[in-house]
């Protein structure tokens, strides 16, 4: 988000600090929760300050463990429900 920030003032258009801190922070999934309510205690910092206070926060959040996104099909066969085929016999 920060990124975007930064073209948008080399393309000449600077957004207000406050603006900006609110975007950043509204973007920001549930694992951040509690680092955006301490921050809206201690407001008053610039983007730069809360990016740097946001990489140190990052190094802090537990790491989920990774679901596995292809599931196992073995060698292609299908299986098929035995109670339908019983009784075809």
């Amino acid at each position: 988000m920060k990124s975007y920030l930064d073209i948008l003032e080399r393309l000449g258009y600077v957004m207000p600090n406050e603006l900006g801190v609110s975007l950043i922070l509204n973007s920001l999934n549930e694992d951040y929760d509690q680092f955006v309510q301490n921050y809206n205690m201690h407001m008053g910092k610039t983007i730069d300050e809360l990016h740097a206070m946001l990489k140190l926060y990052e190094k802090g959040i537990p790491k989920k463990a990774e679901t596995p996104a292809v599931l196992a099909i073995r060698e292609g066969k299908i299986q098929k429900d035995k109670k339908n085929h019983e009784g075809k016999k």
